[in-house]
């Protein structure tokens, strides 16, 4: 995928995502049922995943002069990702009242760790 193109697909899909953020936040109740829930958290997910892979991406791009596009966007995807299931996790907890700040804290160290996983580079094994 090129540059112009996924940064276009980002665009598209904040422009989509981010209004019906707002219109869930602002216009849904959690008393109109799994819907109006579910509704929430998807648009939640998606306008995080392509707001943090956007940003990301263009940050990558921009340190390192252009080179290696297909990775930038490969990493960027990735972590723009996990910033949505982060986040979706989160919430899930605080609504099922199990949240407490070392399990956000673990949570977020796993997916740290995952990344890193990513990251090192998987040698040839055979």
């Amino acid at each position: 995928m090129k540059k112009n193109a996924f940064t276009r697909v980002m665009l598209i899909g904040i422009v989509i995502f981010v209004p019906l953020l707002c219109f869930s936040i602002f216009f849904l109740n959690p008393k109109m049922g799994p819907s109006a829930i579910t509704t929430l958290l998807v648009s939640l997910f998606f306008s995080l995943l392509c707001i943090i892979s956007l940003l990301g991406f263009l940050f990558r791009v921009r340190k390192s002069n252009n080179e290696l596009l297909f990775e930038a966007i490969k990493t960027s995807l990735r972590q723009g990702l996990l910033v949505g299931i982060y986040a979706i996790a989160i919430l899930g907890l605080a609504g099922v009242k199990l949240l407490t700040w070392w399990d956000s804290l673990l949570l977020a160290l796993s997916l740290v760790l995952f990344e890193i996983y990513f990251k090192s580079g998987k040698e040839n094994v055979t």
